[in-house]
């Protein structure tokens, strides 16, 4: 990775047949662990991802508070598809509650959509749907944003601003 990419760059998990931090090259910095059974690999957007059954998840090691970013500027982004939305409150990606962040689906959202909690309350309902599947599957780039300054929190789907 080039090191223009990696200023500010925390971790990096390209998911692409294993569950390894791309960023480091240490044993135990940040590398995921299955949780729930094993999880298997499957064609993605770009190489391989992983593929999620609703009981798995992927725990990363190492210490939990470099994920923190209390009143800085951070960015998180994930590339997924959904098969079904079955579930209220599904996380996709998070670093807990109260000054944490997550990138989720809130419960009772008419039509689901997705929503990002960056320290500072949820994005606002922004009516978009997930698109469920689709033939070729529909993938969507998620990315939440806080900007410290204003504390706020925004919400982009495929490079449109949504909340």
């Amino acid at each position: 990775m080039g090191s223009l990419l990696r200023e500010g760059l925390v971790a990096y998990w390209p998911m692409d047949g294993d569950l390894l931090n791309a960023y480091t090259d240490d044993v135990d910095d940040y590398h995921g662990m299955e949780d729930g059974g094993a999880i298997p690999f499957e064609p993605g957007k770009f190489g391989d991802a992983i593929s999620l059954d609703g009981t798995q998840s992927v725990i990363i090691g190492g210490n939990e508070n470099v994920f923190d970013f209390t009143a800085q500027s951070m960015s998180v982004s994930v590339w997924a598809t959904v098969s079904t939305i079955d579930t209220n409150w599904q996380c996709l990606i998070a670093k807990g509650e109260g000054n944490g962040w997550r990138m989720h689906r809130r419960g009772g959202d008419v039509p689901p959509q997705m929503a990002f909690t960056g320290g500072n309350g949820d994005t606002p309902v922004h009516s978009t749907p997930i698109t469920i599947g689709g033939d070729p599957e529909t993938w969507h780039h998620w990315v939440g944003v806080t900007a410290s300054e204003p504390m706020t929190a925004y919400l982009y789907q495929d490079g449109v601003l949504l909340a």
